[in-house]
């Protein structure tokens, strides 16, 4: 019996999932255990994958906490533009602003 080949499409797909599984992955056990305690092995654990699957798209653990971190910043920057705009627009007050950044 032969494997059924994956379209292109799908590969894509499924990588860009991987991908985003790694980084949330890597994201929490960063927040869990801080990077001195960093595991390679509870990474691909939590995010049900091979080691040989996170060293094909992050050639380093420095770069997954690299693509992981810019996620988080990418989300602090959109969180904080809307949080601009509403303060903008008088929905939120100064002290409301704050509060939400801080937090």
């Amino acid at each position: 019996m032969t494997p059924a080949k994956i379209a292109p499409r799908a590969q894509a797909r499924n990588a860009d999932q991987m991908v985003e599984l790694l980084k949330q992955a890597a994201t929490r056990q960063l927040i869990l255990n801080g990077f001195a305690g960093l595991s390679i092995q509870r990474i691909v654990s939590e995010a049900g994958v091979s080691k040989g699957a996170l060293f094909h798209h992050f050639p380093t653990k420095n770069h997954l906490i690299a693509a992981a971190f810019g996620d988080l910043l990418r989300t602090f920057e959109q969180e904080l533009s809307n949080l601009g705009s509403r303060l903008r627009k008088g929905e939120i007050g100064r002290t409301a602003f704050v509060r939400h950044v801080v937090e």
